[in-house]
Order: structure tokens, then sequence, then C-alpha cells
């Protein structure tokens, strides 16, 4: 994204765009995301394949625990606010008209994935 797209007003003391920036940070918080549903997803095939008897409800605690701050991740201020900087909450829309293609559509992507997950309460998630 750097270029002669990024005004010099918008350039951080090492020359990076400021949507640069908040396009690091947010794909940071999306690897953090991915990071606790994979093992969400680990501990799922454990319990349905070598988990010993007995074990269940604290696997289901556990679960629980991952389910809600993947959620809370996905949903909080931090993520919104990153969000926020790049697209249109409303629509969807890269705000950064000189955005390539595959930029466009992951932060479509991206943000109606947050808008799923931001329609479920916490309560639902946990359970």
């Amino acid at each position: 994204m750097k270029g002669n797209d990024c005004k010099q007003k918008n350039r951080g003391n090492d020359g990076t765009c400021e949507r640069e920036i908040n396009m690091n940070k947010l794909k940071e918080l999306l690897l953090e995301i991915k990071k606790v549903q994979s093992i969400e997803a680990l501990l799922s095939w454990d319990q349905e394949t070598y988990m010993p008897e007995g074990s269940g409800n604290i696997r289901s605690e556990h679960l629980a625990y991952l389910s809600t701050l993947a959620h809370n991740l996905h949903t909080g201020k931090g993520f919104s606010n990153r969000l926020k900087k790049l697209v249109d909450m409303e629509s969807g829309a890269t705000l950064d008209g000189s955005a390539n293609a595959e930029t466009r559509r992951l932060l479509f992507l991206v943000w109606k994935e947050y808008k799923l997950a931001s329609a479920l309460p916490v309560k639902f998630v946990e359970e």
C-alpha cells in the first residue's frame, strides 16, 4: 500500500501509511482469533476421538471459554475500532478508494463476519 496514493500527512515517522498500519493491526487481530479457533477445533476433535470418559464437563468449560474468547476478540472495541478505520460499518465498502480488489474483498468478508458475530449475544456463544 505504500506509494504516491498515501498523502504525506497520513504517514508515520517511518513512512508507513496510516491505513497500512490499520490493515496490519487488523490482520494481527484476525490471526489471534484464528489461533483461538484452531485450539477450540483441536479440543473438539480430541473430545470426539481420544478424551477419557468423565472428562466431558471440564472439556465443555474449556470449549465455552475459547468460544467466548474468540467472540469477544472478534466483536470487541479493539477489533471494531480498527475495522471502522478501513470500512464503512453500514455497507462494508472499503474507505480507501485506491485499495486493490483483493484488499477490498478481504475487508468486505471481515466486515461481514464481524456483523454476523456481533449479532450473537455472548451468552449464546458460551453455550
